[in-house]
């Protein structure tokens, strides 16, 4: 038998929860044959239960990078027209949100970032992607504030790529449950670096510090404005970045995970 799952040990959970967990858990994990890893975080769970890490094999969690890598190629032909669509200046720095407008998302704490940002005479602007019903109140306090922050409702995968050609770097304050991140893998495959709270499951395997990204502790709105400011004060330096993610994030892969998976079936021979 051979197990993929995306669990991890970040988020906590009541003692009770977790003593019962750690019984059931620790005698039925340790059973498997192999393990199709999806990334790090995942890794430390199996072996958090008693699982055999030379039994690990890794089948990482993708996207098409191709496909959304020749979108961003292609729309980036018409990134002025895109951008002025929403509203976004020509010289601006722009971060993007896209996720659900919901608690565990944090919308918020973007916002609360660029309006730091935006008073320092940065320019900075912030495209907030998705629906959501915290969504009416982020618009109101935007407004209210008169931030550079557009809102483009919800997008389609066949429309996303328009907002990643349009930005500079993705935003991802997530707090909890946000067991990996796909919005990540899509981001870098645009060429986009990605700023992500330690919340985030995707975190120690897309995005290293000062190469394709920055990690951030969660709900810590002055931590991401600070790892903001970098980009904002140099878009070269997100360039730069997102070509790093880029090459980094082929790798996860429909291919790779499919080899990986032969190999897992293969070494049950040995």
């Amino acid at each position: 038998m051979l197990v993929r799952g995306d669990s991890h040990l970040i988020d906590s959970k009541p003692v009770p929860l977790r003593i019962a967990k750690r019984l059931i858990l620790g005698r039925w994990l340790p059973r498997f044959n192999r393990y199709l890893t999806v990334g790090k975080l995942n890794e430390d769970y199996y072996e958090f239960y008693g699982a055999d890490p030379k039994k690990f094999f890794p089948v990482r969690h993708f996207v098409d990078n191709e496909r959304f890598a020749t979108q961003a190629e292609v729309g980036a032909t018409r990134r002025l027209e895109l951008r002025s669509r929403w509203g976004i200046g020509k010289e601006a720095v722009v971060f993007l949100f896209a996720g659900k407008f919901i608690e565990k998302k944090r919308p918020m704490d973007a916002i609360l970032a660029i309006e730091v940002l935006h008073a320092q005479g940065l320019p900075v602007h912030l495209l907030m992607v998705g629906d959501g019903k915290l969504r009416p109140g982020c618009e109101q306090y935007s407004r209210e504030k008169k931030l550079p922050i557009s809102f483009t409702g919800f997008l389609n995968q066949g429309e996303i790529a328009e907002a990643y050609v349009s930005s500079d770097v993705l935003v991802l304050p997530s707090a909890y449950s946000e067991t990996w991140g796909l919005v990540v893998n899509e981001a870098m495959s645009c060429a986009l670096p990605a700023i992500v709270s330690d919340r985030v499951g995707c975190g120690p395997d897309l995005v290293r510090p000062g190469t394709t990204g920055a990690v951030f502790p969660v709900a810590d709105v002055a931590a991401i404005a600070k790892e903001m400011r970098p980009y904002a004060e140099d878009v070269s330096l997100a360039k730069e970045h997102g070509a790093h993610a880029r090459k980094h994030v082929q790798s996860y892969s429909a291919i790779a995970a499919a080899d990986n998976t032969i190999a897992a079936l293969l070494s049950l021979n040995d």
